[in-house]
């Protein structure tokens, strides 16, 4: 019985070791690939990788990553979508979730990431700015198309502006106005206007 208890041991470690040498020569066949441009290459091996570690963060990252460069936007979604349950706050997974969807034409989620990822950490830039203001610009494009052509937006639109572009997915990334902020404002207008005694 102790023999059969140290041979399934060793065949315990022997599997183990085997595991790690597969995932790292398919992280560095997946590494290579990703430098050359070869993004199918990088993403057969980091899926290879993933089959001896699910959840390993640097084969998820290079898969991510050799999906952007192969435009494949709905599986690099997924991909992000785990990485981003593993490490919600890691601002470079929501900015790359952000180009995405911009990718894919979904101008409010894009925005909503891109916020996600500023607030994190990701240093404001003048191209991030300009992209949110192209953003911005795009969906103002297509909801003024909807007021022309499409009569029940419109109505919408016409009693609530804000709703009404929420529930088509638009996000202009501007930041509510709170009853607080408003008051504040009002007093301090007020006091400009206050004639000294």
């Amino acid at each position: 019985m102790g023999s059969n208890a140290h041979l399934s041991v060793d065949r315990d470690s022997r599997r183990d070791k085997n595991r790690r040498v597969n995932l790292h020569l398919a992280m560095i066949h997946a590494e290579l690939g990703l430098a050359a441009g070869n993004a199918e290459a990088a993403i057969k091996f980091a899926k290879e990788a993933l089959q001896a570690d699910a959840l390993h963060v640097g084969a998820l990252e290079l898969l991510a990553k050799a999906q952007w460069q192969a435009g494949q936007c709905d599986e690099l979604l997924s991909t992000l979508r785990t990485l981003i349950e593993l490490n919600p706050y890691e601002p470079g997974y929501h900015s790359l979730q952000a180009g995405a969807y911009q990718s894919m034409g979904l101008c409010g989620s894009a925005v909503e990431s891109y916020m996600r990822a500023v607030d994190l950490g990701m240093p404001k830039s003048v191209e991030m700015d300009a992209m949110i203001e192209d953003l911005r610009r795009w969906q103002g494009g297509l909801v003024t198309s909807l007021l022309s052509t499409d009569p029940v937006f419109k109505a919408s639109y016409e009693q609530d502006p804000a709703r009404a572009c929420r529930e088509r997915g638009f996000n202009f990334a501007i930041p509510p106005e709170t009853t607080e902020h408003i008051i504040r404002e009002r007093e301090s207008r007020a006091a400009v206007f206050v004639r000294p005694s």
